[in-house]
């Protein structure tokens, strides 16, 4: 399929230094990086221990402005920290910047590298699917699993999401933007009694979701979008070979924290599309939405979990009843 127009890659950081290098030098290698424009926005240091990576990634950056295959590399220096997890976050502040220049954009976090390609991939899908209003958002990344041997095609829509690499239509962003993406329009889906048994039915773990970000008083997007999709009969595009390799479980990220060297290698080591170039590989069968799950994710009935699941009990009682959940972390 020939590109019409390539989307903007947004990708915030703060002090991983060689996650960034990886992830931006593995995008500047995609087929298709000279039409793509690039911007990056370095936050401020929190603290001291972020000076240190900090100071490499602007040092790389001067250099890289310089030098670099994109068609546009901009950068965006915080004068003071931003932040994750909320609406006006670093990346969620760069992507209220770049909206009134473009009709879509991809968005990466900093620990993420990339098949030659992803870009090829992502634009292929915000123009084929650009007036389909059922698919809302394009998935670069997908799980560990396997296909039925009938499933030819190289996508699938489903209604799980994963953030690792992923593409948004402005457009169709607003409903999500303007109705989910704050803490108190997930208040107000455990409120109503309507979009409440929607959820416990066909997505029961989205009102644990919707728990866990109300009580932490933080927002995570692909938790948020996997309520929206379920609760308004939307999908994602995902590809059924990964374009994406991810290197976040390492600990040094915000949501994960410690070491899980099970689940780090995991998809550290996950084998990504070695292709160059995508184009669609349609068949006779019609790419309906398929109920894939892999078999990576084994719940684990432990202590921790028992007490996790009775708190989250409580708290919906009290927000039920009370109207409020205590802001405070889970052990």
């Amino acid at each position: 399929m020939e590109i019409k127009q390539y989307a903007p890659v947004i990708i915030p950081t703060l002090n991983r230094f060689d996650h960034f290098k990886r992830c931006l030098e593995s995008l500047e290698k995609c087929t298709g990086a000279e039409h793509t424009d690039v911007y990056v926005a370095l936050d401020y240091p929190p603290s001291e221990k972020y000076i240190d990576g900090w100071k490499k990634i602007g040092a790389y950056l001067v250099e890289k402005e310089k030098n670099n295959s994109f068609a546009n590399l901009c950068v965006t220096r915080r004068e003071r920290n931003y932040g994750v997890g909320h609406e006006n976050s670093n990346g969620a502040a760069l992507i209220k910047e770049i909206k009134p220049l473009y009709e879509f954009y991809i968005f990466t976090e900093d620990d993420n590298e990339f098949s030659l390609c992803f870009l090829e991939y992502m634009n292929a899908c915000f123009q084929r699917f650009i007036d389909d209003d059922r698919i809302v958002k394009i998935c670069g990344y997908n799980f560990p699993m396997e296909f039925p041997s009938m499933y030819k095609n190289n996508f699938y829509i489903s209604k799980r999401f994963c953030a690792w690499g992923n593409g948004s239509w402005i457009k169709k962003n607003k409903n999500i933007e303007d109705n989910y993406y704050n803490l108190d329009a997930l208040r107000n889906i455990i409120l109503d009694d309507t979009k409440y048994n929607k959820l416990k039915k066909v997505y029961p773990r989205g009102i644990d979701l919707i728990h866990s970000m109300l009580k932490l008083g933080k927002l995570h997007g692909d938790a948020i979008y996997e309520i929206y999709a379920n609760l308004e009969d939307k999908y994602f595009v995902l590809p059924t070979i990964s374009k994406v390799r991810n290197y976040g479980n390492d600990g040094t990220g915000v949501h994960s924290l410690r070491m899980n060297i099970a689940v780090n290698d995991l998809y550290s080591k996950q084998l990504i599309d070695q292709s160059v170039v995508f184009d669609f590989t349609d068949d006779l069968f019609t790419y309906e939405p398929i109920g894939l799950i892999d078999n990576n994710y084994v719940v684990k009935t432990t202590l921790r979990s028992i007490y996790k699941h009775l708190v989250i009990k409580f708290d919906f009682w009290l927000l039920r009843h009370f109207g409020f959940i205590p802001k405070s972390k889970y052990i």
